[in-house]
């Protein structure tokens, strides 16, 4: 006998909180361990934004903002994390000994200048798991499939809002980061709906994994580009600046290139046609 199909989509949303809870038992030490507890922290921010449940002193926006600000607590070790990769991405690809030291150059002033990760990590833990049990109690239920369709429409539509402005519109890093956000919370509810037998599911879960693997890298060139910017207007940074500053933008105008080519590709469909082809 199957399993109801509102009861297995609520099941897959408890194991993410369970998974969770058991890491949240550990020490957490690696930048593996702060990512993978950020990524769960996202599932389940996509999962408040499915059912946007608002009833009886329940609001999905407060609890929300909670856990966007103990993933921000946690966000420092990672950031500095991906802006030396950056840094050492762009040492290695470089094409003259000009740009390779530009590079250098910047990445032992940004070493300096970086504030070591200060977080109690513990405390932390602590916040989250207490979060994770009200999480649990409160916006885990709902009652029938309308309301994931509902969801997956409203999903769909703010991608296709924030893709017309990021690609064709005000194409500003703040309509990108949108973008990213929204295509990373679809590909994530598709994921809780699981729906392996749709091929349809299947192809839009891949369009969207790729489509936020590339919004996710030029959300971290952009994030490099304003990092070393501090360095504008001291003494022997200047030029160096200009020349990493022009071989970030490089990077990302041809990642913002195939990023609006999948886009145009993927998302083409009326709301409720793609609400209607994932077929729950």
């Amino acid at each position: 006998m199957s399993l109801d199909p509102v009861l297995s989509i609520q099941q897959s949303v408890i194991i993410t909180i369970d998974k969770l809870q058991d890491r949240l038992k550990n020490t957490l030490n690696s930048n593996e361990d702060i990512h993978r507890i950020r990524v769960d922290v996202k599932h389940l921010r996509s999962w408040l934004r499915l059912l946007r449940i608002k009833d009886q002193g329940i609001d999905w926006k407060i609890m929300d903002e909670r856990l966007v600000e103990i993933a921000k607590s946690l966000s420092v070790a990672r950031d500095t994390h991906v802006i030396n990769e950056i840094l050492s991405m762009l040492e290695i690809s470089a094409t003259s000994k000009k740009e390779r030291l530009a590079v250098n150059h910047l990445k032992e002033r940004l070493d300096v200048a970086i504030v070591p990760d200060q977080t109690d990590r513990s405390t932390t833990q602590q916040i989250l798991s207490d979060e994770l049990i009200t999480f649990k109690n409160d916006f885990v239920s709902f009652e029938s499939i309308h309301t994931i369709k509902s969801g997956l429409k409203y999903a769909y539509k703010r991608i296709i809002k924030h893709g017309q402005k990021a690609f064709f519109n005000n194409k500003t890093a703040e309509d990108l980061h949108k973008l990213r956000k929204w295509v990373k919370y679809l590909n994530y509810q598709l994921g809780y709906i699981n729906k392996r037998d749709s091929g349809f599911c299947k192809q839009t879960k891949h369009a969207l994994h790729e489509l936020g693997e590339l919004l996710g890298k030029a959300n971290d060139l952009d994030m490099t580009c304003n990092s070393i910017a501090r360095f504008s207007g001291k003494k022997d940074s200047d030029k160096d600046l200009e020349i990493v500053t022009s071989l970030l933008n490089k990077h990302l105008n041809q990642i913002l290139k195939n990023s609006k080519h999948l886009y145009k590709s993927a998302f083409n469909l009326p709301p409720k046609i793609f609400v209607q082809k994932i077929n729950l």
